[in-house]
């Protein structure tokens, strides 16, 4: 009962939480996730995704490196990535009866799809690992808009926490991005391979300073969503998988990552104790 009195309340999963179903070119992706809960702001008709892909047509895609969409910005297949958001939602949380008072806070979550080429397939875990840490450092790292002129050299770290997890029967890779002003805030990262060439990424993103407590908070919820989602792959990618296979696998994920090395962009800021963050 204490712990029940003393915990944030927010939104969490429950046999009655809707199931959430995507269509990427025949390969369908499901899982729970609680309806829209940040009552400050209605919830923004521009984040009501469509729920079915033709992962071909790329009127849907924008630059991971520019940030925006490929007819503001001409897209280099060598040295950018491509993505687009499949699926977005934000919950707010409160404080519990007997928590701290500024124990609120915000988490949004994001589905993603991110396309890369030039690693070979993403079915060998080698090559979605460099796919990852490719990613990681244009969204984060020196060459990330994020890092340009007035925007106060590198902001980030990460992979922090590395780890993967065999989740209904398929392997997905886990991190944690650490924003050095947020303390222990950050954003939660799962990713696994959708095609040969695309990978999906579940983002939960705390734009706050959370309390320890806030932060269990949020990773209770992140590690329920994505404990819940299956994939169905389709037949071709089942004929792409197969193929990795009798090409050879090679080796698996690296049991553990250091952060990135950005030392050129460093402005040694105060470091934060990231125990619990993840």
């Amino acid at each position: 009962m204490f712990n029940f009195l003393t915990q944030p309340k927010g939104p969490k999963i429950t046999p009655a939480t809707e199931t959430v179903s995507l269509n990427f070119s025949g390969t369908k992706v499901s899982f729970k996730a609680p309806g829209y809960s940040y009552a400050m702001i209605d919830q923004d008709d521009d984040d009501l995704l469509p729920t079915e892909y033709d992962l071909e047509d790329f009127s849907y895609y924008g630059s991971t490196l520019f940030q925006i969409y490929f007819n503001e910005q001409p897209y280099n297949p060598e040295v950018d990535i491509a993505g687009f958001a499949a699926f977005k939602t934000i919950w707010g949380f409160r404080q519990a009866l007997l928590g701290n008072k500024y124990d609120n806070g915000t988490l949004s979550f994001l589905v993603g799809v991110t396309h890369i080429g030039r690693f070979g397939s993403l079915f060998k875990p080698q090559n979605m690992e460099r796919a990852i840490i490719e990613n990681i450092d244009l969204r984060f790292g020196p060459r990330s808009w994020l890092a340009g002129e007035g925007c106060g050299g590198r902001r980030f770290e990460g992979p922090l926490n590395w780890r993967t997890q065999n989740i209904n029967g398929k392997d997905w890779v886990g991190y944690f991005i650490h924003e050095f002003r947020l303390g222990r805030g950050g954003r939660i990262y799962w990713g696994i391979p959708l095609t040969e060439e695309h990978f999906l990424s579940f983002s939960f993103d705390d734009t706050g300073s959370p309390s320890e407590k806030l932060v269990g908070a949020f990773n209770r919820l992140a590690e329920q969503i994505v404990a819940s989602c299956t994939i169905e792959y389709s037949e071709a990618v089942q004929q792409q998988i197969k193929q990795a296979e009798k090409d050879g696998l090679g080796e698996p994920y690296s049991a553990h990552r250091e952060p990135q090395a950005w030392e050129e962009y460093d402005l040694e800021p105060e470091r934060f104790e990231l125990k619990d963050s993840f």
